[in-house]
């Protein structure tokens, strides 16, 4: 996507792209990991889909990719803040917008990183080759 945007509309990212690779393969690993544990939980696909929207869905509204997260209540907002989709949103958009380092971000890229090791873990525990 930022390929396309560099080329399509001449957007030049204010940060490193690699750092942006690195934040995109560890929220990648992320929702990777989320899928193979509601495969997991769910024993067919028409069982999964539903699930699984049911976890993008809030994840997507609630993160601050399409509103705010300061216009919503205190109490909804606090626990945005902590979504993974939040920390990656709020890296990714400091590291292109603001040219911020990913050292700057130490606390969404930790957010992310024990999301990701949380949901690995479930997802081993859950997901059987079948």
């Amino acid at each position: 996507m930022v390929g396309l945007a560099v080329v399509a509309f001449d957007v030049r990212p204010e940060g490193n792209l690699v750092s942006m690779l690195v934040l995109a393969l560890i929220g990648g690993g992320v929702f990777v990991s989320m899928g193979f544990a509601v495969s997991g939980f769910a024993r067919t696909e028409d069982v999964a889909a539903p699930i699984a929207n049911a976890i993008a869905l809030p994840l997507m509204f609630l993160s601050g990719v399409f509103f705010p997260r300061d216009a919503m209540p205190e109490p909804l907002r606090a626990v945005a803040d902590y979504l993974p989709l939040s920390f990656l949103a709020d890296a990714l958009r400091s590291l292109a917008v603001d040219g911020q380092t990913i050292w700057s971000q130490w606390d969404n890229v930790l957010g992310l990183v024990v999301w990701l090791a949380v949901t690995f873990v479930i997802a081993i525990r859950l997901f059987r080759w079948e």
